[in-house]
Formats: structure tokens, C-alpha cells, sequence
């Protein structure tokens, strides 16, 4: 499960998953995975990504409540922001070999049916996208 939350907030979001059985796999400055301490195959890993307050602000508002089960509500960042956050993750080597996130790129495109021309869309891609990237993506959609 991934998260976006607050840089500020990480630590408490840390004690939440660890009261849980949740411990620390791996950290950067700006991503945190914890995996179930006892039994890390047992649930997937929880992924905090770690953003400054504006940039959680803005991809807040633009979120949409969806019910997850157990009257359980969360805010699901809009498509535009989610491909935005595919695309910076995907900077890393590492990421970028497997890819995966490129492949959620696309599949977010199609799914959500969008246009490659909106310049809302073209944005995104130049913002957060390299020429490679967006030559990738661009070839899977054909």
C-alpha cells in the first residue's frame, strides 16, 4: 500500500504501523517501506512517500474519498496526480530498470482514458518526465 503524507507527519505514521507489527524495511529522505516485523511475506509492505506540506496540500485537494472496505474511507489522489508520482519515482536507476511504475503510467493513460494532447497532461510529462520517459510511454500506448 502506498501513502503520501506529510514530511512532518512520518514518525507518527511509523508509530501507527509499528503498534501494528510494522517495521522499517528501508528509507530514503523521501520514502519510507516497513514490512511486517515477524512475518514479512505476511501482508504486503506499507510505503510511506514523504512530501513537503504544499505539495500534500495540493495533491490533497484534488483526491477523491473512496471506500476501501470495513467502512473504511481514503482519499485516492487524482489520476494526473498519480502518473506525476509514477513519473518521479520512476527517476531512480533502480526503479526505471524494472519498470514497473512505467508500465502504471500507461496503464493509468489508458484506464483513465487520457488525452496525451490535454495540456494538463502535457505538463505533467514535462514536468516530471525525461524525453526517454516520455518516448516509452508513448511507444507502449501505441
Amino acid at each position: 500500500m502506498d501513502l503520501l503524507v506529510p514530511e512532518g507527519q512520518a514518525e507518527r505514521w511509523l508509530a501507527f504501523f509499528s503498534r501494528h507489527g510494522f517495521a522499517v524495511f528501508h528509507r530514503t529522505p523521501n520514502f519510507i517501506r516497513a514490512r511486517l516485523a515477524d512475518d514479512p511475506a505476511g501482508a504486503l509492505p506499507v510505503d510511506l512517500m514523504l512530501a513537503d506540506l504544499e505539495t500534500f496540500s495540493r495533491v490533497q485537494e484534488a483526491s477523491a474519498p473512496a471506500e476501501i472496505g470495513n467502512r473504511l474511507t481514503l482519499r485516492v489522489p487524482s489520476v494526473l496526480h498519480l502518473i506525476a508520482m509514477k513519473l518521479h519515482a520512476v527517476r531512480s536507476p533502480h526503479r526505471l530498470a524494472h519498470g514497473v511504475d512505467l508500465q502504471d503510467v500507461t496503464h493509468l493513460i489508458r484506464t483513465a482514458k487520457i488525452d496525451v494532447a490535454d495540456p494538463a497532461f502535457e505538463e505533467v510529462m514535462e514536468r516530471y518526465g525525461s524525453d526517454e520517459l516520455r518516448e516509452r510511454s508513448f511507444r507502449e500506448l501505441s
